[in-house]
């Protein structure tokens, strides 16, 4: 099993904000969006979409340490929607890179033309496209994304399944 350091500790169900996924979502209430409990019952690939994101990257860089990659951070310029993070794997042999996110493994032009659409965003000149480097807990310090205490439960177990689910 991955090592999970500091985050091993028990969740404690608060709300320390919401992530921007969330804020931005129109379909979703404010009651809800703040509601750790709402968030845990939705189903994964959604749960992943709205606000787990990044633990499900990091997760994934947990479990395969010696794998080369690098998670990225997607930031829509001037206050859009659209913030995401997902895992970019380049393979010295190939033009194009590979990326991983909710939907699994698939060609990172892919993942950010499919992302794009979704968001309204009309193209990579209006996102940053940030590799992190920093840790989980300063990450989301920075991104207030919501760290991996503030879910109902510790996000570590259903993303290790989730993970397993998208391999088969």
């Amino acid at each position: 099993n991955p090592n999970f350091g500091i985050f091993a500790q028990k969740p404690c169900g608060k709300v320390l904000g919401t992530s921007y996924l969330l804020e931005e979502n129109p379909m979703y209430t404010a009651a809800q969006k703040g509601d750790p409990e709402w968030l845990w019952n939705l189903p994964d690939e959604e749960f992943y979409a709205q606000g787990a994101c990044h633990i499900l990257a990091w997760t994934y860089m947990k479990k395969y340490p010696e794998t080369d990659l690098t998670m990225v951070y997607i930031r829509p310029k001037h206050g859009k929607p659209g913030h995401h993070v997902y895992l970019r794997r380049h393979f010295a042999d190939q033009e194009l890179s590979w990326a991983f996110d909710r939907r699994g493994w698939d060609l990172e032009v892919n993942l950010l033309e499919n992302h794009y659409e979704e968001h309204g965003l009309n193209s990579d000149r209006s996102v940053d496209l940030i590799p992190v480097h920093q840790h989980l807990e300063q990450f989301c310090a920075w991104t207030n994304h919501r760290p991996p205490s503030y879910f109902l439960e510790l996000p570590w177990a259903r993303t290790l399944r989730y993970i397993e689910k998208l391999e088969q």
